[in-house]
């Protein structure tokens, strides 16, 4: 899936107001993710009145004319550990990262669409709602930042100096 992509949906994002907090109240992010399974699909992609927060077990970012986009950290999303190391590595690269808000419309017009989680890691995402993002395939900069992430993250317990380093 890492070198294919993913395909997601959108839907509204139900979930109570306090996502920022990692809890036990994970029921409508269940229900999003089961949407998305019911659909063929391996994420949804989550949104409050067509604002993008992020997806049932990820977050969400977007690339426009090589800059990328995530929502901003604050109580509709949970800051995950991945997603910040994502944003560090991009910045340490040069690559510009914007933490705004954006829509649903800048959603389906991005250049390359990637998800972060542990387990996804950094994930292309090529379809979402059945339209085709980019060409279809991870775009430059998706797979320049899994190249990142990959050398900077040990794939294994046994690397444990180098996980201490990232830290």
């Amino acid at each position: 899936m890492l070198n294919k992509g993913i395909k997601t949906i959108t839907t509204e994002d139900i979930r109570w107001l306090r996502c920022d907090i990692k809890s036990l109240n994970l029921l409508g992010a269940v229900l999003a993710n089961q949407k998305a399974h019911a659909s063929g699909c391996d994420e949804a992609i989550l949104h409050r009145d067509g604002t993008v927060t992020e997806c049932s077990s990820s977050d969400i970012f977007i690339v426009k004319d090589g800059t990328i986009f995530t929502h901003p950290t604050n109580h509709f999303i949970l800051n995950g550990i991945t997603r910040q190391a994502v944003i560090q590595l991009a910045v340490k690269s040069g690559i510009k990262v914007m933490e705004r808000p954006f829509t649903l419309d800048e959603l389906f017009t991005s250049d390359e669409v990637f998800a972060s989680s542990t387990t996804l890691e950094v994930m292309p995402v090529i379809q979402i709602d059945n339209k085709t993002i980019g060409n279809g395939s991870p775009g430059q900069l998706t797979k320049k930042l899994q190249e990142l992430f990959s050398e900077a993250i040990p794939s294994s317990a046994l690397d444990l100096e180098k996980k201490e380093e990232f830290i």
